[in-house]
């Protein structure tokens, strides 16, 4: 649910007996919710980090307090981020050029990935089911 037009957001989660849990709230910072494929749910936070952080939140304890710390905030800002099998893929806005990253499960280093390497832009890995990280 949306604050206004200010980019604030307050999250719910539906259970299979229809039944709403508010999982975060406006002042939680959260822009952006999606959902992995290892059970959980993967926020884009902005609170205490403007240019964002990733956290990680487990569906078997959906409370904000329960996430952990994915991908930690850069110098980049982040534009977009996919969950993987083993991972995450994440792109930073870097004043002009893009970066893309990859960050292994339960690792908070990240591993450069040269986008010459990739078929598509940084900014498209929105929407996309990567299933693997390739390459060095």
């Amino acid at each position: 649910m949306a604050n206004g037009d200010g980019g604030d957001f307050a999250h719910y989660l539906r259970d299979s007996a229809g039944n709403w849990k508010q999982i975060t709230r406006f002042e939680d910072g959260i822009k952006l919710v999606k959902f992995g494929r290892d059970g959980a749910l993967y926020l884009l936070s902005r609170k205490d980090a403007p240019h964002g952080k990733i956290l990680r939140l487990p569906l078997v304890k959906p409370e904000i307090a329960s996430a952990t710390l994915v991908a930690p905030e850069r110098k980049g800002v982040v534009q977009e981020f996919a969950p993987n099998d083993d991972g995450l893929y994440a792109s930073y806005l870097l004043g002009g050029p893009s970066e893309l990253t990859y960050f292994r499960r339960g690792n908070t280093r990240s591993r450069d990935i040269s986008i010459q390497r990739i078929p598509v832009w940084p900014a498209s890995i929105h929407g996309t089911a990567m299933t693997s990280c390739s390459g060095t």
